[in-house]
């Protein structure tokens, strides 16, 4: 599969997550075994806006800098909610922590790694 199509694979991953975040908070809520409360609703509606709003990005980059730029972005994004799934999210259960912190390291690592690949 080319570099392109992966990209816009990642892209779409950061649709369908973003877009469920917005419109579905409960079914998200359900994946990772997270009550659900207008609390969590709200939250989960920022973090999918935020997933929208990098897809975005990465689909209407108009040069290689700029699309390795948005990579570089949604790689440490990602890191960073596994990280913090990791080390902070211990009190929520480990079923919600750990489907997380997965998720999250799978896609920071999958972006890194195109990143890394594409130069």
């Amino acid at each position: 599969m080319s570099d392109d199509k992966l990209v816009q694979g990642l892209a779409a991953a950061a649709v369908a997550f973003g877009a469920a975040g917005v419109l579905a908070p409960r079914l998200v809520e359900a994946t990772y075994a997270v009550p659900s409360t207008p609390h969590t609703d709200q939250v989960l509606r920022l973090w999918g806006s935020r997933n929208l709003v990098l897809a975005g990005w990465i689909l209407t980059a108009r040069s290689e800098e700029e699309t390795s730029r948005a990579l570089t972005m949604l790689a440490g994004m990602n890191a960073l909610d596994a990280l913090t799934a990791v080390t902070v999210g211990r009190g929520t259960g480990a079923a919600t922590w750990l489907r997380a912190a997965l998720t999250s390291g799978f896609f920071a690592g999958a972006t890194a790694a195109l990143r890394a690949r594409r130069g």
